[in-house]
């Protein structure tokens, strides 16, 4: 049987951004990683309806010495929401196939699971996330954050937050 799956991007969707002339920018130290409040149990929500779940975040700002800070903030997005899994591209590269919107980071992951990608959901809050679910061929929930920055493609949905977002998902059935 085809499992349904949710893609969570981190920064602006998980955790605050920090915001510099309308851009995004992802927190480069564990001191200022700060997780959205009241999430837990509408993850958990997710979980209890059989999605599995999943991080998929592009970190191209982290070097050998700065990946200690990731790999804690990371920690504890598995810590407070046991995520399936994390998937991180550190490239550099916009072109590289491991980068959103590309779907290289995940090809393991798509052909190891069975997971039906007409009922799974990429949930971000940039361009890079909706045309992700585009090129996954699945729904997209877009996060308006109100950034200085054009989509490509049309979202399936648009709203003001991850639990506007994960509410979309819970009624979506």
């Amino acid at each position: 049987m085809k499992k349904k799956a949710i893609f969570f991007d981190r920064d602006g969707v998980l955790n605050k951004s920090i915001k510099k002339k309308g851009k995004p920018f992802a927190p480069t130290s564990y001191s200022k990683f700060y997780i959205y409040k009241n999430l837990e149990k509408k993850i958990d929500k997710l979980r209890k309806k059989k999605y599995l779940l999943y991080v998929v975040t592009n970190q191209p700002d982290f070097n050998k010495k700065s990946k200690i800070e990731l790999n804690k903030m990371h920690q504890k997005l598995m810590k407070k929401f046991k995520f399936n899994k994390i998937f991180c591209s550190h490239d550099k590269n916009n072109f590289s196939k491991n980068k959103k919107p590309r779907t290289g980071l995940i090809r393991h992951l798509l052909k190891s699971k069975s997971i039906d990608l007409s009922k799974s959901f990429v949930v971000g809050d940039r361009w890079r996330d909706v045309d992700f679910a585009y090129n996954l061929k699945c729904k997209s929930i877009f996060i308006d954050r109100k950034y200085s920055e054009k989509l490509n493609n049309k979202p399936d949905y648009i709203c003001k937050s991850t639990s506007q977002a994960i509410n979309i998902i819970l009624n979506y059935e």
